[in-house]
C-alpha cells in the first residue's frame, strides 16, 4: 500500500473551480485499490476543526482522508487576491507549517509521497523531508495580461519555480511548451521533467447529437473569468454574433466570477446566462444542449473545459495556442486561428468562424463522435494511471 498526500488549497466538497481542482477531483474519484489517499485542503463550510482528519467517500464509496487546515472566512477562493496577505496560496502556505505535525504523522506512518501543484509548497516538502511529485500547470508571461498579484511578485514566482523544480523528485508539466522550457532552464533535472496533460473524465463526458430545434447558437465557457482569458473579447465577439445572427445566440457561463465587472458584458447581458458553480456531472449534462466552446486566452496549456467540450463531441473555436495546435490541425474538433490577439480583426475572424461552424452543425456536417475521438489520448481511462504509477515508483 502506498499513501499519496495531495496538498492543494481547495475543499473536495466545495465549489473552487479550475484545472488543478479538476485533476485533484479525478485523483479522488479514480485512486486505485493499492493507494491510500490523504487530501490536505481548506474548509469552505467553516464548520470543521482545523487540523483534525475526517473520512470522506468518493463517488464509488471508497474512503479517503481529508485534513482541513484553513477556513475561507477571510479569503475568496475563486478570485485573484489583490495583496499577498489575502492570497489563498499564502494563507494556505502558513497553515501547512501550523499543522505540519498532523501531516507528518500521516506521511511517516506509511510509505508515502506528496503531490503539490504550487511551487510555494515545495518549501514545506523540503523542510519536512517529504518525497514529492510537482505538477505544474503552465507558463505565464509577465509581459502579457496577468492577475494583478502574480504580476507584482513575478520575481518571487521565478524564485519559487527554481526551488521547486530543483528539489522535486519528479516534475510533470501539463504544458508541452513549459516542459521544453523547464528542461532548457534546468538541464540537470532533464531526466526528471515529464510532459503529461491533465485528464478529461470520459465516464461523464460523452458525445451526443446536437439539439438544433430552436435554431439558437449556444456558446459555452466554464471556469474563472481571469484577465488572461480575455473575457472582454468574449463579450465583444458575442456582440458581433448577436448582430450577424439576428439575436439568435446565447452565451452560457458556468463559473462563479461576476461578469458585470467587465464593461463589455453590459452590451450583451441579455444573451448571457450565468449558471454559477456546477460539478462535472452537471456540466456533462449541460454540454448536451450547447453547440460550441470558446477560447480567447493569452496563454493556456490544455484547459480542462476545452477537453470536456471536445470529449462531449462539441467543437471549439480558439485563438492560436501552441499546445492545442496539433490536435486542432486536423480541423475535426473545431478551428484554431493563426493569431493570438484581441484586436478588431481577430474578433471578426472568430465571429465568422462561429457562424461557419454553426452552419456546418445545422446541415449535419459535424459528427460528435469524431470530435470526441480527437482527444482519446487525454481521457481519464487512458492516462490517469500514469500519475499513480509515478507516485508508487518514486
Amino acid at each position: 500500500m502506498h499513501r499519496i498526500i495531495s496538498i492543494h488549497p481547495f475543499d473536495p466538497r466545495g465549489c473552487k473551480v479550475g484545472g488543478i481542482e479538476t485533476h485533484v477531483r479525478h485523483t479522488i474519484k479514480f485512486f486505485p485499490e493499492d493507494i491510500d489517499l490523504v487530501v490536505v485542503g481548506v474548509d469552505e463550510s467553516n464548520l470543521l476543526d482545523l487540523g483534525v482528519p475526517i473520512i470522506l467517500l468518493n463517488e464509488f464509496g471508497r474512503e479517503y482522508t481529508f485534513i482541513p487546515i484553513l477556513n475561507t472566512e477571510i479569503i475568496n477562493i475563486n478570485t485573484a487576491a489583490k495583496n499577498i496577505l489575502k492570497s489563498l496560496t499564502f494563507n494556505f502556505f502558513i497553515s501547512l507549517f501550523k499543522y505540519r505535525k498532523e501531516i507528518k504523522k500521516h506521511y511517516f506512518s506509511m510509505k508515502s509521497s506528496v503531490e503539490i501543484q504550487r511551487y510555494e509548497f515545495s518549501w514545506f516538502c523540503f523542510f519536512n523531508r517529504f518525497t514529492n511529485l510537482l505538477i505544474t500547470h503552465g507558463d505565464a508571461d509577465p509581459n502579457k495580461k496577468l492577475d494583478s498579484l502574480l504580476a507584482k511578485v513575478w520575481f518571487l514566482h521565478k524564485l519559487n519555480e527554481s526551488f521547486a523544480v530543483k528539489h522535486a523528485n519528479k516534475v510533470v508539466s501539463v504544458s508541452s511548451e513549459q516542459t521544453k522550457r523547464l528542461i532548457e532552464d534546468f538541464p540537470k533535472r532533464a531526466d526528471d521533467i515529464h510532459y503529461k496533460t491533465v485528464s478529461v473524465d470520459d465516464s461523464l463526458f460523452k458525445p451526443t447529437p446536437f439539439n438544433i430545434d430552436e435554431s439558437i447558437l449556444r456558446i459555452a465557457f466554464a471556469g474563472r473569468l481571469d484577465e488572461f482569458k480575455r473575457p472582454q473579447m468574449m463579450f465583444k465577439i458575442l456582440k458581433v454574433l448577436r448582430t450577424n445572427l439576428n439575436g439568435k445566440v446565447e452565451f452560457h457561463y458556468i463559473g462563479v466570477t461576476d461578469p458585470s465587472v467587465f464593461k463589455e458584458y453590459h452590451d450583451v447581458k441579455d444573451i448571457v446566462i450565468c449558471h454559477g458553480f456546477k460539478r462535472s456531472p452537471d456540466i456533462a449534462e449541460m454540454w448536451k444542449d450547447y453547440h460550441i466552446g470558446i477560447v480567447t486566452s493569452v496563454f493556456e496549456g490544455w484547459p480542462v473545459y476545452v477537453m470536456e467540450a471536445i470529449c462531449a463531441g462539441r467543437p471549439v473555436i480558439s485563438l492560436k495556442l501552441d499546445q492545442m495546435q496539433d490536435t486542432f490541425n486536423s480541423g475535426m474538433c473545431g478551428q484554431m486561428l493563426h493569431i493570438n490577439d484581441d484586436n478588431e480583426s481577430a474578433i471578426n475572424e472568430m465571429s465568422n468562424s462561429f457562424i461557419n461552424h454553426w452552419d456546418l452543425i445545422k446541415n449535419g456536417s459535424v459528427e460528435p463522435t469524431i470530435i470526441s475521438s480527437t482527444i482519446n489520448p487525454f481521457k481519464v481511462s487512458t492516462q490517469l494511471k500514469y500519475f499513480f504509477s509515478l507516485h508508487t515508483n518514486l
